[in-house]
């Protein structure tokens, strides 16, 4: 059976059923994500950004700002520094959909699944040049491996990845197009290359590293046109040039563009615990990477503090990472000189340069760890795939029983994975099994809980229970990381719905103490003193979060409704005219002036109320 199959895929002129074949593999494997809804970052890119909402209208923006500009919680505005990336091909992608389906997660899937169908034939084309029209076999080999692997989930699942589908998905069509150069000399095949590579770097800047790939492979294939692959870095470097310089000049006309602005909770390695080292650590990552590569078990979507242990450089696995990545160096270099067209040694350099991006070692990275890192590197696994299959060793049955072991193995495991991705709280709970101790994780689950499970449930039993698993779940991320003002005033805001305002006031001051003078930490604040009947400690907290925001509607009717509660008639009225003259139309505050107008007298003392809660 085996040497059919080898001799159908390595007869020329089924090259392309066998494209059909590994993209209907593709296709299949993914379906069972197409009746999932929008996970995760999905929110900020598509279902909660303005400009992706707007649909072709809003492709203007998408291109002139940076990419979290449209999303309703976090505004970019002058003044205020934001660490922010520059991806528009994917979100105008997105408004496009918007556009024609509407908010469909479904479609967004499909088109998921779509793109990675055509990064599956990009692999097969690129692994079919690499090893030459003659080895179909291997390059089918190594595309099966790529097709199947369960560390590509995160990736195809999320519809927010498809910045990542898009951007390595252009990279490859580049790397074809400038190899295409080289063999036939033809300057449009470069220019249109240079193009491509811009185009990926826009989608996402997953394929940096291919300013240096890309001329390495044109060098390894044709080393007899030394010229051809110089000038095919130069243009690689003038594409990754002028996306740059795009790029820093979004972010900073929008004052974006604070790389040293990455949070704890995004990348701990920001701070690592005295006694360990970020760099320490980041090498123990990448020797996580390597068995991750092999071996994909656990994945999970979130890894942040603290699923992975900081360590220093007195660790073994630090100094075993370290020679295992120096002994691949030194393996591939050694064969590339012996052998020269070696692929295992160009395997070894693609993985290496590629996975270097995200290694936290060059830069830090908005993670510390993350499955999607691994989405292109992976393409160095099937050329080695690819070698060992073609080759079959001296026993190919058994080499080729192995091989279908693996895939059986490896699509199972897709499969099962894509199901975790159903939704928020499906993918968090699964995550949670294999890191208990994920800060982030317990609170992503308790903030599902409150906001989703318990509006549904129908009995008080079972909103009681819920309430219940959010309450231990918060207070497990605080234990694990206690520097989370999000958490303690969500946690606050679930004690204040119980009506325990005691305990809703203790966190809130937690949030307080972490953020002093954050105006919607002391308006939230103010919220609870007010139901405790303690206007004037309301009075005190929403003045000076009126100074940070004077023009806030919300904050004027909380003074207003204090002074309401003292019968500082002449205060309402002065408050009231405040939030008329930002909205003329205000029913609340038309409520009030008629109140007080129907009264025959005015309280003495009212504007003393005024000075007591401004002070």
């Amino acid at each position: 059976m085996y040497e059919q199959v080898r001799n159908f895929v390595s007869f020329e002129g089924n090259r392309r059923k066998v494209s059909i074949i590994l993209m209907a593999l593709a296709f299949l494997l993914y379906a069972n994500t197409l009746g999932h809804g929008y996970v995760q970052d999905d929110m900020a890119v598509i279902t909660h950004n303005r400009y992706v909402q707007q649909g072709i209208d809003g492709l203007g923006k998408i291109f002139s700002t940076p990419s979290l500009s449209g999303f309703t919680e976090r505004q970019i505005v002058p003044g205020e520094a934001v660490n922010d990336i520059y991806r528009p091909i994917s979100l105008a992608l997105f408004a496009v959909e918007h556009q024609l389906f509407g908010v469909d997660p479904q479609v967004g899937h499909l088109i998921s699944v779509l793109l990675f169908v055509l990064c599956t034939l990009l692999v097969f084309r690129f692994l079919s040049v690499l090893f030459g029209g003659n080895n179909v076999m291997a390059a089918f080999a190594g595309t099966l491996i790529f097709v199947v692997h369960p560390i590509h989930t995160e990736v195809v699942a999320n519809i927010k990845s498809n910045d990542e589908l898009l951007s390595v998905s252009a990279g490859l069509g580049a790397m074809l197009l400038f190899i295409r150069f080289v063999s036939a000399g033809s300057v449009l095949y470069a220019l249109a290359g240079a193009g491509a590579l811009f185009f990926s770097l826009l989608a996402k800047e997953t394929t940096a590293s291919f300013v240096v790939v890309i001329p390495l492979t044109a060098l390894f294939l044709h080393r007899d046109q030394p010229k051809r692959s110089i000038a095919v870095a130069a243009l690689c470097v003038a594409a990754f040039a002028g996306y740059m310089a795009l790029r820093t000049s979004i972010l900073n006309a929008h004052n974006a563009n604070h790389p040293d602005m990455i949070g704890f909770m995004e990348n701990p390695l920001v701070a690592p615990t005295a006694g360990t080292s970020a760099q320490a650590t980041a090498i123990s990552v990448l020797g996580r990477y390597l068995l991750l590569l092999f071996v994909p078990y656990p994945l999970a979507a979130d890894k942040t503090f603290s699923s992975l242990p900081f360590v220093g450089w007195a660790a073994p696995m630090v100094w075993a990472g370290i020679a295992v990545y120096v002994a691949l160096v030194v393996f591939a270099v050694r064969r590339l000189v012996k052998f020269g067209k070696d692929y295992q040694g160009y395997a070894i350099l693609f993985f290496l340069m590629t996975i270097a991006m995200f290694s936290n070692l060059l830069f830090l990275t908005g993670s510390i760890m993350a499955d999607r890192f691994l989405f292109l590197p992976s393409v160095a696994l099937s050329v080695v795939a690819g070698v060992l299959l073609s080759r079959g060793g001296k026993q190919p049955t058994l080499t080729y029983a192995a091989f279908t072991v693996v895939l059986l193995l490896y699509g199972g495991m897709t499969i099962a994975r894509n199901t975790s991705w159903k939704d928020n709280y499906t993918l968090c709970t699964a995550d949670l099994v294999h890191y208990p101790n994920n800060a982030r994780l317990h609170h992503t689950a308790a903030y599902l809980i409150m906001n989703e499970k318990m509006p549904a449930a129908t009995t008080n039993e079972e909103k009681a229970d819920l309430a219940r698993q959010a309450i231990d779940h918060y207070r497990t991320s605080l234990n694990i990381y206690p520097k989370q003002g999000k958490v303690c005033t969500d946690l606050a805001g679930l004690f204040q719905g119980m009506q325990q305002y005691d305990s809703a006031r203790i966190y809130m001051e937690k949030a307080l103490a972490l953020q002093p003078g954050n105006p919607t930490i002391l308006s939230m604040l103010g919220g609870v003193y007010f139901v405790q009947g303690q206007y004037l400690q309301t009075l005190g907290l929403c003045h000076v979060a009126l100074s940070k925001l004077p023009s806030d509607i919300a904050l004027l009717s909380n003074i207003t409704m204090c002074h309401v509660q003292l019968k500082a008639n002449d205060s309402v009225k002065f408050y009231c005219d405040r939030i008329l003259a930002i909205d003329p139309s205000n029913a609340f505050a038309r409520g009030n002036l008629e109140t007080i107008k129907g009264m025959s007298k005015i309280p003495a003392g009212g504007g003393d109320s005024v000075q007591v809660g401004g002070k």
